[in-house]
């Protein structure tokens, strides 16, 4: 259901593609090991030993030009950094990677790309602590932002509401999936004070109207154009789209919930308010 992984997806198979691709100055040797490296992360290898022959051979390469300073060799180092950090989960010897990276191939793409990754590792090192935090039972952080359409948006004037707090985005294919089934189960349930609030995603703010407009998505909805830098999306550690929290009187009750988990989660907790009143 998930679509994302944005880190994931992009550096460790799309980066497999893009590396090495029109890059005549790089051997068909160099590009098959490419291709080595691609069906190996498609296939579920995970493991730096799995990943050994490449290594050596990146390294082999690496050490023969090094007196080159081009991208075209910066791209090596680079997908090297990405395997460790992406797949092996070594973030340390990324970030070493990284650094060796920005100090020896100045002003080239890759030492750009490698700045990105860099931050992007350590923000998805940040969201992991603050999920780890945001488990259910747990209160969820307070929010104050602008609505899309102008209204002031707080969890507190959201008090006394069971709340679904959903992220979302215009190029996120399950996102967009799954919507026409949250409409049915917000009209389902908007009398009985269930409440959602949207966050999107997207960078254009044209894409997120023209998705609210044809789903008839009614609920508030915070934009800032920021996609994964959105402020809401940092603040609560969302790294994937479609994610979720649910909350009742601000506390969480689930995460990453499916529609059909959501619609049975909405039916029981209000059949249960009913029987306590």
């Amino acid at each position: 259901m998930k679509a994302w992984l944005p880190i994931d997806i992009f550096f460790a198979v799309v980066i497999t593609f893009r590396l090495f691709a029109n890059e005549t100055s790089l051997n068909a040797e160099t590009q098959s090991l490419a291709t080595e490296i691609r069906e190996k992360v498609k296939a579920g290898q995970r493991r730096e030993l799995d990943f050994a022959r490449e290594l050596k051979e990146f390294d082999r390469i690496l050490a023969e030009n090094r007196d080159r300073k081009d991208n075209a060799i910066a791209k090596i180092a680079l997908l090297k950094a990405a395997l460790y950090i992406e797949i092996f989960k070594d973030i340390p010897k990324g970030q070493q990677i990284i650094d060796d990276i920005r100090e020896t191939y100045p002003g080239t793409q890759s030492a750009m790309d490698a700045k990105i990754l860099a931050n992007r590792t350590i923000q998805q090192i940040n969201a992991v602590k603050i999920r780890a935090a945001l488990q259910n039972g747990a209160l969820f952080p307070e929010f104050d932002v602008t609505a899309l359409d102008g209204r002031s948006l707080s969890l507190t004037s959201l008090q006394g509401k069971i709340v679904l707090i959903h992220f979302w985005a215009g190029w996120c294919g399950p996102c967009l999936r799954e919507m026409p089934t949250l409409q049915l189960i917000y009209k389902k349930y908007q009398s009985e004070r269930y409440a959602m609030v949207g966050v999107s995603l997207d960078t254009k703010v044209e894409t997120c109207k023209r998705y609210l407009t044809k789903y008839c998505i009614e609920w508030p909805q915070y934009f800032d154009g920021l996609k994964w830098n959105n402020i809401l999306a940092l603040q609560y550690g969302v790294d994937r789209v479609p994610s979720n929290y649910l909350l009742n009187d601000g506390k969480i009750i689930g995460h990453n919930l499916t529609p059909e988990q959501l619609d049975f989660a909405l039916s029981q907790l209000l059949i249960a308010t009913k029987h306590q009143n």
